[in-house]
């Protein structure tokens, strides 16, 4: 707009209208029982709140949310709401309505159920199925709530409800038509992820300088738990920020941060800084001079962009070298010098201090760097201080500076480490009133040899371990070997062993005193083949055969057999018969064990004849042959069953080494394994032979891990991990004696027992645990159930209900809106109520990372209207003790104040209108004038007039007395 006054214009004035567009009344839905008409709808975008109107006037209802119920109305009675929805824009309000009639019909029962009670978007954002459950047969499904798109289906949508707490209900009209009572509702949370946003700034900084890290991604839902990883470096601060963040070392950092609130978690954001390294402090001196030049010299540091050099005060310039020289000078004259290196990243640059060096001629001198014994480079090597002298006597050491491989810069040490192995030349300079010389010293530094060899490490006994060493070669090589060998010969060097066994042979090399890392390699020294006396040939002579018998010996499980020196067969059982014989018939039988290991093959031999022996007949029992080892606590013995003979023979038993002349096996002492039992009967040169065997079979073992308990209340199980080894064939893993699989179990609340058994029946020691179900934490809202509409009060929980637990949120809310909360004053909630309704107070406190429970509360308002005058008024006591009134109607106006004596004079009148509530400070003040009254008893008359749920305005006198007391 602009304004034209007598030919002048103004400036030109502008302003936006915002032009809104009006959106439609949503519509109301409603569902009726016998005695009850529920409805709901979908809030519009931009509401601020409700009023409600329902026909016949004669029934009121209660507000929970998007929800209206209205109660205690007869069968086959019409309903209905209407609904003005409040908004804050400019057109104005919607009202929407809807009628409904209740039933005469008994209606179905529901149930709903959520897979899920709360969500984080847009993480988990897919369509939840909901559990609706009834007891009709048949009939229509139907469902309402945010995020419900189709009303005949159970699916949710997270993303078309957004952020909030939602009620869905579920109703169920059956084939006779009559609704499920009461609709079936769950209640879904949804709360926004919140953002990783941050700021690193600047991003590219010196290491003396600092990075500013600043949160921005504050949505106004609250701030959260902000995880960061700096990356290495040190914050000083926290929360939103900016604080700064410093490093102690260069490079590029890498600084992380992801958000948790309300049990969601944000998508961690990085952003990355480079932290710059200074440069090296610049050193400058006087390198050489004579009688027309000088000569400087500063430290080269490799990551300076060049020098910048001011001679005598005068125009910088700038070169890469670390020397200057200034020719063309008198004698004595003296040159200054400032070098400055050139810094070329975040970094400042780096100034010496100021220089003099003065033209002159210097004595001749000899600089000898003191000697350094060889180094052997280890590890652990030491750094080494070096030291020098001038003409062979010495001065002062700090007149020395010192360069070359190794040299710590700006020391005179030496570390091997840093120079390597070598011939390293050091560079020493003597500098003293300007005049300066340079000496030069070797160090030698050797280093640490390797030391292998190979060789056959599996051998026989009878031979000689032969080892071969590679790489020896090099300046003063010694071996050192353990054990010592028995003869050697160039690189290769022979051990002997007297007995079998595994054996450690090692060495180590030395090469002009650096010792090598020990080498080792076991060499397995195999026995030779021997045949105990037991495991000799055994024969079992008759008429036309003779049975050969003998025992197995370690490395050898086949056998060659000669019958008279005729080999006959070469088997892998332990014995042979030779049929077809006449009586008297001498057979010599010799068997060769074959050998698989190192030491070779050896045999045996045995005479026997074909003769007629007595009828012996021999049988062995045992009381069971076989045995768990947990279940041996004693001898076994084995009875001896036999027939035949006349008493004369001979009666050995052998066979396993624990068993004694009486044929009673040591079971204790002969543990686990299968243990022959043999007895041998000899009468009349007849041999007579009978074995039996006793198994003792290992205990499996079963390792239980550690024991999981539930964290929350409302979990049934626990969990420990089981495993098993060892036994006999398939172990069987036993809970509460019932079979299960090995590995994470779920276990429910209990004393429980768990043991394992192998298929042989051998068990391992039952282990006992418990698992423990937490008791649920009981939670009560206290506050008042019955208030007055502008009348603040408090709600709160018991603190010491979670003395046990951490908690970790606590959320209010208060008819379907949430209200947020510092975690140290959560406990307590202040509440003023504007509007007479129902209120639905619900508290869910999280805790100890993923356990939640809740607590609700029904409060109901109304609106009484209170009236209230003092009858006491003692003025000299407090300096605003006045005749007043006190009201909660917030139309209630003042027409006039009087106040009378006890003759019924008029002392004091106001009738100049006010409204009451807001200016309890006008009023009487106890005086008559300026002057105070006496104390007694005085008549006060108020009219005032109300336009509180009334277009008529309504006129109210105020009389009593008030009391004045000084």
């Amino acid at each position: 707009m602009i304004v034209e006054l007598d030919g002048c214009q103004s400036d030109p004035f502008s302003a936006t209208i915002d032009v809104i567009e009006p959106i439609s009344a949503p519509f109301i839905n409603c569902f009726a029982t016998q005695n009850e008409v529920i409805f709901d709808w979908t809030p519009p975008a931009g509401f601020t709140g409700y009023s409600f109107a329902v026909t016949p006037a004669i029934y009121s209802g209660v507000q929970a949310g998007n929800m209206y119920t209205v109660s205690g109305v007869p069968v086959n009675t019409d309903v209905t709401l209407e609904v003005t929805f409040i908004m804050s824009g400019p057109c104005g309000n919607l009202v929407s309505s809807t009628q409904c009639r209740t039933q005469n019909c008994v209606a179905p029962t529901v149930t709903l159920t959520s897979p899920v009670d709360s969500l984080c978007l847009p993480e988990e954002s897919g369509l939840i199925n909901l559990i609706a459950t009834t007891s009709a047969t048949g009939g229509t499904r139907f469902f309402s709530g945010p995020g419900i798109s189709d009303p005949t289906s159970p699916v949710f949508d997270p993303v078309a409800a957004g952020p909030g707490e939602h009620i869905i209900l579920y109703r169920h009209t059956d084939q006779d038509g009559c609704v499920s009572n009461p609709a079936a509702r769950v209640t879904i949370y949804i709360f926004d992820t919140p953002s990783s946003l941050f700021e690193a700034v600047p991003n590219n900084i010196c290491i003396t300088d600092a990075v500013n890290v600043r949160y921005l991604g504050d949505d106004g839902m609250g701030l959260g738990t902000l995880n960061y990883n700096f990356g290495g470096g040190t914050a000083t601060g926290a929360g939103v920020g900016p604080f700064p963040v410093s490093y102690s070392s260069p490079g590029t950092k890498t600084i992380s941060l992801f958000v948790e609130r309300d049990g969601c978690a944000s998508v961690p954001l990085t952003q990355t800084v480079t932290i710059d390294e200074e440069l090296d402090d610049v050193v400058v001196t006087c390198v050489a001079q004579g009688l027309d030049f000088v000569e400087f010299g500063w430290n080269n540091d490799p990551n300076a962009n060049g020098y910048s050099i001011v001679i005598d005060g005068g125009t910088p310039f700038t070169q890469t070298g670390n020397t200057y020289r200034v020719n063309g000078l008198m004698e004595n004259q003296v040159v200054n010098i400032v070098v400055t290196s050139i810094s070329p990243n975040a970094c400042p640059d780096k100034t010496s201090a100021p220089v003099d060096c003065i033209a002159r001629s210097c004595p001749p001198i000899v600089v000898t760097m003191d000697p350094v014994p060889d180094i052997c480079l280890l590890p652990a090597t030491a750094i080494i201080d070096l030291t020098a002298q001038v003409d062979n006597a010495s001065v002062n050491q700090s007149l020395f500076t010192w360069s070359g491989p190794g040299i710590i810069a700006g020391t005179n040490m030496f570390n091997p480490l840093l120079a390597g192995a070598g011939s390293h030349n050091i560079t020493v300079t003597f500098s003293e009133q300007g005049c300066s010389e340079t000496g030069i010293g070797t160090i030698k530094v050797n280093r640490r040899p390797e030391a292998s060899f190979t060789g056959d490490t599996r051998i026989c006994v009878t031979e000689n371990f032969v080892a071969t060493v590679n790489g020896s070669s090099g300046p003063a090589i010694t071996l050192d070997w353990t054990p010592n060998p028995v003869n050697s010969a160039g690189n290769t060097h022979q051990f002997s062993f007297a007995t079998d066994g595994t054996f450690d042979v090692t060495l180590v090399v030395d090469s002009l005193g650096c010792p090598s890392l020990p080498f080792m390699e076991s060499v397995i020294v195999e026995p030779e083949l021997e045949v105990a006396p037991n495991d000799s040939i055994r024969c079992s002579e008759f008429l036309d055969n003779i049975e050969f018998n003998w025992g197995t010996i370690n490395c050898a499980d086949s056998y060659r057999v000669f019958v008279n020196n005729v080999l006959v067969n070469t088997i892998n059982v332990t014995n042979y018969n030779v049929t077809g014989l006449m009586e008297g018939e001498i057979i010599d039988l010799r068997v060769e064990f074959v050998s698989d290991c190192e030491c070779g093959d050896i045999s045996i031999s045995k005479e026997c004849v074909a003769r007629n022996c007595p009828p012996v007949q021999i049988s062995l029992t045992v009381p069971q042959s076989e045995y768990c080892l947990e279940d041996v606590n004693g001898p076994i013995p084995v009875t001896l069953n036999s027939t035949g003979g006349n008493g004369t023979g001979v009666a050995t038993w052998s066979g396993s080494p624990f068993v004694n002349n009486q044929g009673v096996l040591d079971a204790v002492a002969a543990s686990v394994g299968t243990h022959i039992i043999e007895y041998t009967y000899v009468q009349d040169d007849c041999t007579f032979e009978e074995s039996t065997t006793i198994t003792i079979h290992p205990t499996p073992s079963m390792t239980v891990g550690q024991v999981t308990q539930p964290v929350c209340y409302n979990e049934t199980t626990g969990s420990v991990d089981v495993s098993g080894t060892g036994g006999t064939g398939e172990l069987n893993f036993l809970l509460d004696n019932q079979r299960i699989n090995p590995g994470t179990l779920d276990v429910g609340g209990g004393n429980h027992t768990l043991q394992v058994v192998d298929e042989k029946g051998c068990k391992t020691e039952v282990n006992n645990f418990t698992i423990t179900i937490p008791q649920e934490p009981i939670i009560d809202i206290s506050g008042p159930l019955l208030v007055n509409t502008d009348t603040t009060v408090n709600y709160s929980i018991r603190e010491d209900v979670f003395d046990n637990f951490t908690v970790d949120s606590i959320i209010w809310t208060i008819n379907g809106t949430r209200y947020n909360c510092n975690l140290v004053d959560c406990d307590t909630i202040v509440q003023t109520f504007k509007e007479v309704g129902q209120y639905e107070f619900v508290v869910t406190v999280y805790y100890d990372g993923s356990c939640q429970v809740d607590a609700r509360l029904t409060v109901k308002t109304q609106s009484i209207i209170i009236t209230e005058v003092p009858n006491i008024l003692t003025p000299e006591k407090t300096g605003n003790n006045i005749l007043f009134v006190k009201t909660n109607d917030p139309t209630l106006t003042i027409l006039s104040m009087k106040v009378y004596d006890r003759w019924g004079n008029l002392i004091y009148i106001n009738d100049q209108q006010y409204v009451a509530k807001g200016n309890e400070s006008i009023g009487w003040n106890g005086k008559f004038g300026s002057n105070d009254v006496i104390p007694g008893v005085y008549v006060y008359i108020i009219e005032t007039v109300s336009l509180l749920n009334s277009s008529v305005p309504k006129t109210e006198f105020l009389t009593g007395d008030v009391t004045i007391i000084r």
